[in-house]
Order: C-alpha cells, then sequence, then structure tokens
C-alpha cells in the first residue's frame, strides 16, 4: 500500500497544520453535510457553541445542540443553496449568545470537479472585537460632543456620564477579553499610535522573533530594518494601500530578522483602527502569526511534489492518480500521450476491453477492499481508438491516518511482448508441425537427463509417449540396459566435452523390453557457454542391420563357391562385380545417413541457438528493453525461425536427391537480397567474434535458380568461414559475372586457412575432414559435400582456395539462368 500526504479530500498533516495555525474558523462540508476537513479554531467555537465536541466522522446538522440556532436557519438555507450552485461570496452574521452579541464574517467557497461543486469551504472571521472598539469610540465622541453643548442640562450630563461609564466598562471588559484572549494564543499583538510613531508589543509578539518583552525599540524605522530586502517593498506597499483606504485589510506574509539573526517567516494582519479628519488614519492595530513552519512545510512539499511529478513526467512507463472515485486527477506525459489531454474527463473503466472489465474492476475492488497493490494484464483503449496490452499495477493511495484516498496507476504497455509470445507459440507450434513429420525420433533433454520434447516418431520406435516420460530420466530409462555401453554413453559424453557426437550404431530399450538398433546424433544445447541440456536425433538401423547380415552371408557363400568361381572366371568376375557395387551402394547409404544426421545438428543449432538467445534476453531484460530493442530482437527470432523452417525444406529436399525423387525447381530471385539475408542470419555470430560480415556486390543480380539450393550454399559456407576466422576477423560475400557468362559467387575469410591435405579431401564423400574452429567450434565437412551437390544440381562448379593462417576462399559458378 502507498502512504502519501495529499489535499483532497482529506487533508495530510502538513495542510492541517497550515490550518491549525489560522486564527480563522475553517470547514468544509459535502451536500449531506459529511465533513471533509476542519481546522482547530473550528474545533473549539463549535464546542463551545454547540456543548458537544466535533466528530468528523458524524454529519454536520447531526448535532443536537444546533437547535439553539433555529432562528438562523432560513439565512442559513439561502447561503447553503447559493455556494452548492457554484457561487463565490461573503456575508457578515450577528447573534446574541449568552447575553452577548458577536460579529461575524463569512466566506463561502465552492471546491468544483468537472464543473459540479463536490464539498463548500467556509471561513469565518470574528469582528467582535473590532464592533465593540467602533461603537465605544463612537460613544467616546457623541460624549464629547454632549459635553461642550452648554445647552446640555444636569439630566443629560448624568446620562452622558453613565454612558461612557459603561463604555469604559465595556473597553477594560474588552481589553480583559483581549488579554486573555493573546494569553492563550500563539500569535502577537501590535498597536501603532501613527501621530506619535509609537508601536506597542505584546509579549507573545517579541517571543515570536526570539527577543525578551521590550528589547527592542517600538517605531516604524526599527521594524522596517528587520524585514528582508526582498520583502520589504512588498510589505511597505500593502501598508500604504490600507492605509490610503485602498484595501480593506492589511495582510502580508513576509521574512522578518530574528533575535538570533536568522530570517522567519511571518504572518502580519492590520487594520486602520481609528481615523480622523480627512480620513487620516490615527491608530493601526494587527497580529503577528508565526508561520516559518508552515512555509518550511509548503518548501519542502512542492520540492516534493516537483521531484515527483519531474520524475513521473520522464519515465517511460504510464503513471496516473485518482481520488477515491476513481477518477483521474493527474497523468504524466506517457499516459496523456495515450489516453489524450482531456483525461480529467475519462471514464476509466470505459477504456478497458469488454472481455477484460471483469478482471478490471474485481482488481480495483481487491486492491480498495484489501489495500494491496495488484498486478494484472488488460487491453486499454488508447486515443487512437485502438487497443493496447498494458500491464497494469495498481496501488491504494492511503493517508498517514490509513484511510483510502485514491490510487497510484502504473502502467507498461507490452503490446509487442504479447504479439511476441504469440509468435512464439505459433512458432514452437511450426516446430513441433515440422518435427512431426521427420522419419527419425527426435527429443530434448536439460542437464539432468530430464526429457523436455519427444516428438510423435519418438512414440512409434519407442512406444513410449512423451507425457509417460516428462521430466523423467531418459537415460535410465531407454539406455541403461549395458553397463559396458553405459560407461561410453554419448549423451553423457556430450556434457562433458560439450561437442555434437554422432554414433553409428547403439541400442535403445523400447517400452516392450526390446532392444531397437539405432544410429544416433546428439548436440549439446549452449546458453552463454554453458551446456543447458542437448538435443538428439535416432533412427532405426534394424534394416541396415539386416542388410549386412545378408552381405555377410553372402561373402560366405561366395567364399565357400571359391572353387567354382575359379573355374567360372567369367562367372566370378561378375559376381565380383555385383559385391564392390553391394559394398559400393552401403557405402553411399551409410555415407548419406551420416551426412542427414549431421546436416540436422550442423545447420539447425545456431539458428535455434539464436532464437532461444533472444527469448532469454528478453524474458530476463523485457522490464529495462526499450522498444526498438524488444522490435529488433522479435525480428531476429522471426528470420531464424523463417530460416529454420527453410532450412528443414532443404534438408528434405536434400533426402529426395539421394533417393532419386528430387525436385529441381528454378525460379528467379535477387541474389542480393538473399545474400543480405544470410548475413542478417549470422549477424549474431560474426559479432561474438568480432568479426565485420559484409557483402560487397556492386550490381543488382536475378538469378533463375532454385532459390533453397543456393540459400543453403551460402550459408553453408559463410558459417564454417565464421567458424575459422579468428576474433576481429573479416568475411566478404562477392559475386560478378565471368567471362563464361556464368555468375562467380566467392566467401573470403581472412581465417586459419588450411594444409594442402585437407584442401584435396574438400567436398568428398569418401574423405573425412574434420577441423577445430578458433573457438574449438568443430565441423564436419558434409556441409561442403552438401554444397557441391546442390552446386553441380545447377550445372556450376564449387572450389577452394586456400593458404595456412592468410584466409580461405571459397568459389562456386552459377549460370545465370539454368536450362
Amino acid at each position: 500500500m502507498l502512504k502519501e500526504k495529499v489535499f483532497l479530500p482529506k487533508l495530510a498533516p502538513n495542510h492541517q497544520a497550515i490550518l491549525d495555525g489560522t486564527s480563522e474558523i475553517i470547514i468544509a462540508f459535502d451536500k449531506d453535510y459529511q465533513i471533509a476537513y476542519s481546522n482547530q479554531s473550528f474545533k473549539k467555537n463549535f464546542e463551545i457553541f454547540v456543548n458537544e465536541p466535533l466528530d468528523d466522522s458524524k454529519l454536520l446538522n447531526s448535532y443536537v445542540g444546533l437547535t439553539r440556532f433555529n432562528n438562523l436557519q432560513s439565512k442559513w438555507n439561502g447561503w447553503f443553496e447559493k455556494a452548492f450552485n457554484g457561487e463565490h461570496f461573503k456575508d457578515k452574521l450577528e447573534f446574541n449568545i449568552i447575553g452577548k452579541k458577536l460579529y461575524f464574517t463569512l466566506e463561502f467557497t465552492p471546491i468544483k470537479t468537472k464543473n459540479e461543486v463536490d464539498y463548500v469551504q467556509v471561513v469565518a472571521r470574528e469582528e467582535t472585537l473590532r464592533k465593540n472598539y467602533e461603537e465605544l469610540l463612537k460613544k467616546y465622541k457623541e460624549s464629547k460632543e454632549d459635553e461642550n453643548n452648554s445647552k446640555t442640562d444636569e439630566i443629560d450630563k448624568e446620562k452622558i456620564i453613565k454612558e461612557r461609564d459603561d463604555a469604559l466598562s465595556l473597553l477594560l471588559e474588552n481589553a480583559e477579553r483581549l488579554q486573555i484572549v493573546f494569553d492563550g494564543s500563539n500569535d502577537g499583538f501590535w498597536d501603532w499610535n501613527i501621530e506619535k510613531d509609537e508601536i506597542f508589543y505584546s509579549k507573545q509578539y517579541y517571543e515570536i522573533l526570539g527577543y525578551r518583552n521590550g528589547e527592542f525599540k517600538s517605531d516604524l524605522r526599527t521594524w522596517e530594518n528587520r524585514i528582508h530586502e526582498d520583502d520589504i517593498d512588498n510589505v511597505l506597499e500593502s501598508m500604504q494601500s490600507h492605509l490610503e483606504g485602498l484595501t480593506d485589510q492589511f495582510i502580508c506574509e513576509y521574512r522578518v530578522r530574528s533575535k538570533s539573526g536568522e530570517w522567519k517567516w511571518v504572518l502580519d494582519k492590520g487594520k486602520v483602527a481609528i481615523r480622523g479628519e480627512n480620513n487620516n488614519p490615527l491608530r493601526y492595530a494587527g497580529t503577528l502569526s508565526d508561520i516559518d513552519k508552515r512555509k518550511r512545510t509548503e518548501k519542502e512539499l512542492k520540492e516534493s511534489e516537483l521531484r515527483f511529478f519531474s520524475m513521473a513526467e520522464n519515465l517511460p512507463v504510464m503513471i496516473w492518480l485518482s481520488d477515491k472515485r476513481i477518477k483521474p486527477t493527474y497523468v504524466n506525459k506517457k499516459t496523456s500521450d495515450f489516453v489524450g489531454s482531456g483525461y480529467k474527463n475519462l471514464n476509466i473503466e470505459k477504456l478497458v476491453h469488454k472481455d477484460d472489465q471483469k478482471l478490471f474492476k474485481s482488481n480495483i475492488l481487491k486492491s480498495i477492499k484489501n489495500k494491496e497493490i495488484f498486478k494484472f494484464e488488460v487491453r486499454f483503449k488508447n486515443v487512437k481508438n485502438k487497443y493496447r496490452w498494458i500491464l497494469a499495477n495498481i496501488v491504494p493511495r492511503l493517508s498517514e491516518q490509513g484511510e483510502f484516498i485514491g490510487l497510484l496507476g502504473v502502467g507498461l504497455d507490452i503490446t509487442e511482448r504479447k504479439e511476441i509470445e504469440t509468435k512464439l507459440a505459433e512458432s514452437e507450434a511450426q516446430f513441433t508441425e515440422i518435427t512431426s513429420v521427420i522419419g527419425d525420433g527426435i527429443f530434448m533433454i536439460d542437464s539432468d537427463l530430464k526429457l523436455k520434447f519427444a516428438n510423435p516418431e519418438f512414440t512409434n520406435l519407442l512406444g513410449y509417449t512423451a507425457d509417460e516420460l516428462k521430466d523423467k530420466n531418459i537415460h535410465n530409462i531407454i539406455h541403461n540396459h549395458n553397463e559396458g555401453l553405459d560407461s561410453k554413453c554419448a549423451i553423457k559424453q556430450v556434457f562433458k566435452t560439450g561437442e555434437t557426437i554422432r554414433v553409428p550404431e547403439d541400442y535403445y530399450k523400447k517400452k516392450n523390453g526390446e532392444l531397437l538398433p539405432v544410429s544416433y546424433v546428439v548436440s549439446p544445447i549452449k546458453r552463454n557457454e554453458e551446456i543447458k541440456g542437448c538435443v538428439a536425433a535416432f533412427h532405426d538401423i534394424t534394416e541396415r542391420l539386416s542388410a549386412q547380415e545378408e552381405m555377410d552371408r553372402f561373402v560366405e557363400e561366395l567364399q565357400f563357391n571359391k572353387e567354382l568361381m575359379e573355374e567360372n572366371a567369367n562367372e566370378f568376375a561378375r559376381l565380383n562385380e555385383m559385391l564392390g557395387e553391394s559394398e559400393s551402394r552401403l557405402k553411399e547409404l551409410n555415407a548419406s545417413k551420416d551426412k542427414f544426421f549431421s546436416i540436422i545438428s550442423h545447420d539447425l543449432r545456431s539458428p535455434f541457438t539464436s532464437i532461444t538467445g533472444f527469448a532469454e534476453v528478453m524474458l530476463e531484460d523485457i522490464d529495462t528493453l526499450s522498444k526498438e530493442e524488444i522490435k529488433e530482437f522479435t525480428g531476429s527470432i522471426h528470420k531464424s525461425s523463417k530460416n529454420i523452417q527453410n532450412l528443414l525444406e532443404n534438408l528434405l529436399q536434400w533426402s529426395k536427391i539421394q533417393t532419386g525423387r528430387i525436385e529441381f525447381n528454378p525460379i528467379n530471385f535477387d541474389l542480393n537480397n538473399l545474400v543480405n539475408e544470410v548475413i542478417a542470419l549470422y549477424h549474431v555470430n560474426a559479432a561474438r567474434k568480432k568479426i565485420t560480415l559484409t557483402a560487397d556486390i556492386n550490381e543488382q543480380y536475378n538469378l533463375n535458380a532454385d532459390k533453397f539450393m543456393i540459400d543453403t550454399i551460402i550459408r553453408n559456407l559463410v558459417s564454417n568461414s565464421i567458424k575459422f576466422t579468428p576474433q576481429g576477423g573479416e568475411i566478404i560475400i562477392k559475386a560478378e559475372e565471368n567471362e563464361e557468362n556464368k555468375l562467380l559467387i566467392s566467401i573470403a575469410d581472412n581465417g586459419v586457412g588450411m594444409k594442402e591435405e585437407i584442401l584435396a579431401k574438400l567436398f568428398k564423400i569418401d574423405e573425412h575432414v574434420t577441423t577445430k574452429g578458433t573457438e574449438k567450434e568443430k565441423g564436419s565437412g558434409l556441409g561442403l559435400i552438401l554444397c557441391k551437390e546442390f552446386v553441380e544440381k545447377h550445372g556450376g562448379k564449387i572450389w577452394a582456395e586456400s593458404k595456412l593462417e592468410e584466409g580461405s576462399v571459397f568459389k562456386l559458378t552459377i549460370p545465370l539462368k539454368v536450362k
């Protein structure tokens, strides 16, 4: 919950202290006479006149003691109606109580919201002393005139003397009463005899300024010298205006030097009590109030509010304040830009999407009832009449007495995040759909060897469903059949070495207890160079083993019939040729399978790493990321997802090449755009090694070729260049038309280069080439074989040029138009 100091509808302690520091009677109430606030002066006078202490929780018109003032009911009703109709006015009141006549000046001020009066503030100033003083002076002047009148008889003189004695008695009574008032008040009193330039100061006046009674001179010059130089002109101007009769009262706030030398804020009020001929002022009296604490409190409050509003206006989140009726009283710039400038006339509930209104209302009510912070996601309509997802934090605002006074709302526009979540869900669904049609079993595990994902073929091959094994140790279930094999488990080796491991033959235990012969590839899943899990793809090699057994039997038969083959050379040659072809076909089959698995681990890993990397950053830093950063990350995730889809399509196309079922599909496309897409895909990988990856293509080339194959070729070559280029290196992609009217594409790097013997083994299926990258990245060389097949499919050529420690250039030619 949030405790704070606010002005409406209840006064915070600092404002209350300001009101309690004045002698004026102040109260505010609504149409139902519910008290909004009042000061100590009102409470004291209320208890004196009504004989009951004031209770803020009671209605103002519910006190029995108010029946003493029934004769004022009609006048009060008139004031009440005028004030709640929005009229600001003053009036005078005089009435008798306890045998004495009291005089007051009343000021009614309506307090409005949206042109509707919520409260009326009444300020009462007692004028009894001044009125009695005026009456006394009037009678005194009349008595003087009567004494000088020679025609006045003895009876009139006795009457005059009696009236004068009564006036003197009244004067003494009022003086005594005034002294009691000043003794019980914190205000100081002063009385200036203008003709003699003598000023009387009460004891409290001296004490306010830190002096003992009578410690400084009592003349106008001494008084002026104590006033702050920045305030003196304003004080003298205000005093002169009243002395000249231009204002009803002298009232001014200014700084005066205390005995300690410090400047103290005071409120000085005064009024001309006696004027002579030509309305010249003769006596000038008033009070001095110590408002230093109030002024400092006001300054601190103002500075605090300025700091809050300054901070709120510059924050990248929406902030708004409401009153206890949930009507906005303040919004920062971010909120104003969202809902428009007319926020004060807004109904917040109407901005909420109809499907979210129930959630919004319930959380608001819970926040108010329980005085707790609530956080939830809701859709709000912006100034463009479009709904945006907002992460809303609702904080109840409480006064220091624990009373609910409104809400503080903080909102963060998460529309882009929600869209990313939707796209991520779609991407995951697409990944599931793709893996569901692959003929190999695929599963993912975490660092504790617990299963996190398995595709349908996993179930088809092993009999387990993904739910049966979810979060269970996959190794203990499908690969614990042989203690000797357990120590060489490829999955465990991946976590130790961090390298991709290919196993040509092993066994997984099926649900029914049978052992399934498989070949599989296991690759690590890394986050910030830490292995978080691994992904494995396995294939049923039962048919391959059967073929091997058949071949073994065939060899035995050949051995058994050796003598017959020697007698029949032609038959032997034929059988020998058949055996060679069979062996060659089996080797190609095994090599193709190996190549297929290697490509999966080789080319799928990088895009997945990019996707999960960006998603992890966004998940951890979503509250601090800017809109532009979120948009950039979303674009990268989208591009990587698209490239994964394209890669899987290419893998399916490649598998069709091996089985003779490929559909070669040349189309027209822009090579420059394709190269830029590849650069964007590998931008993050290159940036990690501080490698500059650029394209130097001066012309626009429109190819008629199989776009998926060309894309795979360029990605493989760029990926290899990044692996074998050290930190701070450079990779340049070029394209130009050669003398044979073919397009010559080259990918050049200044990496580690290759030895001649390694160059000779490139692009050959029967040669195993494996070299670690500059940061121990491992490559199988099978990507180059795939590139060779795709280039030759277009009728082109591919080759490499390299020097050790100087770099490598991979070149390929593609006809501009495939026949």
